[in-house]
């Protein structure tokens, strides 16, 4: 791989230079991004670069970062921004088994690629540990295909995001942990046509999450202040 120059990636997809980060947030959801800004008291919101972003305050100075990245393959590019540096980050995913039910929160131990290559995630422990497949698009055949796959691979759920920044993680030696809600299971219920309580379901676990996430910063400001 050709090097990289990190301050030109991270002045052109966030619009600065990154100093006194130790911890990074990425999501693809715009309402899960507003959320975590304000539960986490956000400042310095950045807009010009390709993500939205803002800073928010750790403990000895250290502050982490909350990245607004794009949905699908693409959301891999804001691993190459850095390295050595936690990087949490939370979405919606598909399940592929019965025992993974709408509105379930769920924590990726590995992701699989299309061509069967394997990255390890960091784990908390705090949610149920599932494998993650890949999966471009939510509807039609082309969906069908890549969750058959995810299947024949062992996958318990899909998403269009976790594949592509976990082996990114790997190659920036970034620390890549991923929350998913899961939204719909493939084949059976689709994520247009929710009943009420499954929106329900679905409306509950992603402000629970937003809190979880709360609470896992908190860990990062006790363990920071510590040393």
């Amino acid at each position: 791989m050709h090097f990289m120059d990190k301050h030109k990636i991270q002045k052109a997809l966030l619009g600065h230079i990154i100093e006194g980060i130790s911890v990074v947030i990425i999501t693809p959801l715009k309402s899960a991004y507003v959320s975590l800004c304000a539960k986490l008291e956000a400042y310095e919101e950045c807009l010009i670069g390709f993500y939205p972003n803002s800073y928010f305050r750790l403990e000895n100075e250290m502050r982490g970062m909350i990245v607004l990245t794009p949905q699908g393959i693409s959301s891999q590019d804001i691993i190459y921004a850095f390295s050595d540096i936690d990087v949490l980050f939370y979405g919606l995913g598909g399940s592929l088994i019965e025992t993974i039910t709408i509105g379930s929160i769920v924590e990726v131990s590995s992701a699989v690629s299309t061509n069967g290559v394997t990255s390890p995630l960091v784990e908390t422990g705090k949610f149920k540990s599932v494998v993650c497949g890949y999966s471009p698009c939510l509807l039609g055949d082309e969906a069908a295909r890549y969750c058959n796959e995810a299947v024949l691979a062992g996958c318990h759920v899909v998403d269009m995001e976790v594949v592509a920044c976990a082996s990114a993680a790997i190659k920036n030696s970034v620390r890549f942990t991923s929350w998913l809600v899961v939204s719909d299971i493939p084949g059976k219920i689709n994520f247009y046509d929710l009943n009420d309580n499954l929106k329900s379901n679905l409306s509950q676990s992603r402000s629970l999450i937003i809190s979880e996430i709360e609470a896992y910063i908190d860990t990062l400001k006790y363990k920071n202040s510590r040393i």
